[in-house]
């Protein structure tokens, strides 16, 4: 004991410990999806840089859809290593929405990134004004539970009114069969939600509503 030299019959503990991989570095093979495309459209898949090639992983997906700096649920969700659209996105409604991915492996380690999916303005119809959503109006914007949606007189009448949650799932649906300028829907729940209008002759529009 106290001695450096292994010349004398002495014994030694070694303690080698294994060693521990964890992912370092989180990518998507595409960050952009086009604008008017149904909830469950593919975006791209999740790459892992690890040290361990026999890692084994877990996400979790947050978003910040609402621009006020907290994390909510996200307008995407996860299919096995898939990213992938909860709703559909109007490119002048909303270009660019943040999410976070977090990365769990069976070590106990985390990583998270954060990506920026563009939403790709699609081409427009021959004859459809790309502003004909902004001649659609919803009020009050946040509500109490009381929805109106005002169409110009241009327009034949609204076909259906679809209220979507942040996970995708439609909280509320209305078909109608008559010509109006003014409709009505009541949703007592608070929350944001997403406001799907179906006209005659155009394509849909989509609104984002705050119900208090």
């Amino acid at each position: 004991p106290g001695s450096f030299s292994f010349n004398r019959n002495q014994g030694a503990v070694i303690n080698i410990r294994p060693p521990v991989y964890r992912p370092t570095d989180l990518d998507l093979t595409k960050k952009n999806v086009k604008e008017r495309m149904p909830a469950g459209t593919y975006v791209g898949r999740l790459k892992i840089t690890d040290e361990g090639p026999d890692n084994q992983y877990s996400y979790t997906l947050t978003g910040d859809s609402t621009g006020i700096g907290e994390y909510l649920p996200a307008d995407f969700y996860l299919s096995n290593d898939s990213l992938r659209t909860s709703r559909e996105f109007l490119y002048n409604e909303q270009n660019e929405i943040p999410v976070y991915i977090k990365v769990h492996d069976q070590f106990g380690s985390d990583y998270t990134e954060k990506f920026i999916i563009s939403i790709l303005e699609n081409s427009i119809p021959s004859g459809i004004s790309d502003n004909f959503d902004d001649n659609i109006i919803v009020y009050p914007n946040p509500a109490a539970g009381k929805i109106f949606v005002e169409v110009p007189a241009s327009v034949r009448g609204i076909t259906s009114l679809r209220l979507t949650d942040q996970q995708g799932r439609v909280v509320l649906f209305r078909e109608y069969h008559d010509e109006n300028s003014i409709y009505e829907i009541d949703y007592p729940i608070p929350g944001l939600y997403f406001l799907q209008i179906k006209v005659v002759s155009e394509p849909p529009v989509l609104k984002k509503v705050i119900i208090y």
